[in-house]
């Protein structure tokens, strides 16, 4: 039966009316309808449900559900175990069920993608963080070595990309750099192998991350911005000192690892959630790193009135205390950073001095009389006793 062009019209307004309301459940936009749009919402539900749409308060607030006769047609408050209780109209139960379906994918896809993203860059870091100590630690031309084809293609290409990665890097690797620019507190060369160990702590720290359960987050974003930006001054560091000759001491070398401790330790002086070992050693060791610098820069910079090697080592000792030493609430991986470098400090003399005199008598009493060596011994001695703070605490009651 057709209708009259007067019925079509009387029709269309219920039409739009209810196309209206569709739309606002679906968008979820409950919170800028004014007082006109209720009047048709309330001439819609009389028209198809023969019911009208009572609203519980003003619309003006997104926590109040539409009521049908005390039955929920949408809801924009989550549920116990459901955002949407179930309507009978056939449209809404439509959107629940796409709804339900959007929730599952983003549970167990787009939020793990999105958390995965969101690592990207601290990994980025990571890697070529991870490759250039590793570079700085073995010498540029152990990598040269490599063989610059392979069999696969991903391995070819990584092959590539680390080639690719080495043209950055000079040639003086750390050990060079330590026999280059020799000091009273530089560490032995197994000191340095924590830049490796650094990598992999954040590695695992990132990895757990990504892994961890998605109702929570075990790195927030401010911790994983300051991982990457850390991991870019480290980089820009290593880059730096690679270019050192023995004529030249670089600025980069100065001037830039100052900022790393500062900004790695950006979570801890904040308190972060949960403990970040890979934070700690490595806001540690390059608290450590910044004062050799600066030592190096005293000693062999030229930029400053140099000093000589005792008030190089002295000014070094002295930073190094109030900054690190005299902390009062160190977690356990500083005092074992503490320990093991300047342990590598003494090491280094003393292994230094038996080389040069030739006998351990000369080598103890050229040691004796040095005002730095004693103090690296109490600072040696200061670090160690904190490894047992429980006893401390004891004698403090006895």
């Amino acid at each position: 039966m057709k209708l009259s062009n007067y019925g079509l019209m009387m029709k269309l307004p219920t039409f739009f009316s209810f196309t209206f309301l569709l739309h606002c459940q679906w968008f979820l936009v409950v919170d800028s309808f004014s007082s006109a749009s209720m009047n048709i919402l309330q001439i819609t539900s009389r028209a198809l449900y023969k019911k009208p749409i009572l609203c519980q308060s003003s619309l003006r607030s997104l926590n109040k559900p539409f009521l049908l006769k005390d039955k929920i047609l949408y809801s924009t408050t989550p549920s116990a175990g459901n955002d949407v209780v179930p309507s009978k109209c056939p449209v809404t139960k439509f959107s629940n069920k796409v709804m339900a379906q959007f929730k599952t994918v983003d549970t167990y896809f787009t939020n793990r993608f999105l958390r995965v993203i969101q690592h990207t860059p601290a990994l980025c870091s990571l890697f070529i963080f991870g490759f250039i100590s590793s570079v700085s630690m073995m010498g540029k031309q152990s990598l040269l070595r490599l063989p610059s084809d392979a069999s696969s293609s991903s391995s070819s290409l990584l092959t590539s990309l680390l080639h690719v990665l080495s043209q950055y890097v000079g040639p003086t690797s750390n050990a060079a750099l330590t026999q280059m620019f020799p000091t009273l507190v530089t560490p032995a060369s197994f000191v340095f192998l924590i830049w490796p160990i650094i990598a992999l702590l954040q590695f695992v720290t990132l990895l757990l991350s990504i892994l961890f359960p998605l109702q929570d987050e075990f790195l927030n974003g401010n911790e994983l911005a300051s991982l990457t930006t850390a991991n870019i001054l480290s980089i820009t560091w290593l880059l730096s000192s690679s270019m050192a000759t023995s004529s030249t001491l670089p600025l980069g070398c100065v001037f830039t690892l100052p900022l790393v401790p500062f900004i790695i330790s950006h979570p801890l002086r904040n308190k972060s959630r949960y403990i970040l070992p890979a934070f700690q050693v490595y806001s540690s060791f390059t608290t450590l790193a910044t004062f050799l610098a600066v030592s190096l820069e005293l000693q062999y910079g030229g930029r400053l009135p140099k000093v000589s090697g005792e008030i190089s080592a002295l000014t070094f000792l002295f930073l190094y205390s109030a900054s690190s030493l005299a902390v009062m609430k160190k977690s356990v991986a500083k005092r074992i950073v503490n320990v093991v470098a300047l342990g590598g400090i003494l090491y280094r003399r003393w292994m230094s001095k038996l080389g040069i005199s030739g006998s351990w008598l000369q080598a103890v009493l050229s040691l004796m009389i040095s005002v730095s060596f004693w103090g690296t011994v109490g600072c040696f001695s200061w670090a160690f006793s904190e490894l047992f703070p429980g006893k401390k605490k004891e004698e403090k009651k006895k």
